[in-house]
């Protein structure tokens, strides 16, 4: 089981499967959550995910046209995780949150990186990760 939080320690999650993929994603929408140039994202069924603690939420038009929802911390404001339209069944947890941070190293290493159309060109490619322009394709 793999366990995570907030920077303050209120909202709080666990998942008790392996991530159906581990990607990094380039599009402008999680750029500007994660204040950063890209994020690395767990995707695991939504039935194994479980939280404490009540997220609030912004939701808008991720780039399918479907609405998408960042959950985060009401006091600290970090994003742990969003849900999509698009993938209905999937919670996208942020793996920066995870309480075991060596967890990214060992069992969650990126194999997809997708959104590469709005990939920096000064970043560089993950070794053998498959590389989507857009989201990954059913």
């Amino acid at each position: 089981m793999a366990t995570g939080s907030c920077a303050c320690g209120v909202l709080k999650y666990s998942f008790n499967s392996e991530p159906l993929v581990c990607a990094l994603c380039h599009c402008n929408g999680c750029k500007r959550s994660s204040s950063s140039v890209y994020t690395h994202n767990l995707l695991v069924p939504a039935a194994t995910f479980t939280t404490s603690g009540i997220a609030k939420t912004y939701t808008d038009k991720g780039e399918s046209g479907k609405n998408r929802s960042f959950h985060f911390c009401r006091e600290c404001g970090t994003t742990l995780y969003i849900t999509s339209e698009n993938i209905p069944g999937v919670v996208v947890v942020k793996a920066g949150t995870l309480d075991d941070l060596s967890l990214n190293e060992i069992n969650y290493r990126p194999t997809v990186e997708i959104f590469c159309k709005e990939k920096y060109s000064w970043l560089p490619d993950i070794e053998g990760a498959r590389k989507f322009n857009g989201a990954m394709e059913h």
